[in-house]
């Protein structure tokens, strides 16, 4: 039985997820909760069904540029395009090309 580090668990599951071709480009659908507005102007917020959730993260940038500023709420539900990539300080994370509420569009990162 192997026993990982917390380093080597996460370049393992970043390994696997990139070589995941349709991770590349994938979407995502899901009701926002627990949005927060940071003093940067990033987005954090969770993405839920009825069984799971993924926590999300806007960049500033990112929703300026997508005209998302002050569009997110609470109880929305959102499509998103995504690419999932890996961020190991928090597990995983997917970068959205677009969101719909159910179409909004824009580029977001979520952590698990």
């Amino acid at each position: 039985m192997d026993v990982f580090s917390i380093t080597k668990l996460n370049n393992l599951i970043k390994r696997v997820l990139e070589r995941e071709y349709v991770l590349k480009n994938c979407y995502v659908a899901g009701t926002i909760a627990n949005l927060k507005r940071h003093s940067t102007g990033h987005y954090y917020f969770s993405l839920k069904d009825d069984d799971a959730s993924v926590d999300v993260a806007l960049w500033a940038g990112t929703a300026q540029k997508k005209g998302l500023v002050g569009q997110l709420e609470n109880g929305l539900f959102v499509t998103m395009r995504a690419t999932i990539n890996f961020y190991h300080c928090r597990l995983c994370l997917l970068r959205l090309a677009s969101l719909h509420p159910s179409q909004v569009l824009c580029s977001m990162i979520f952590c698990m």
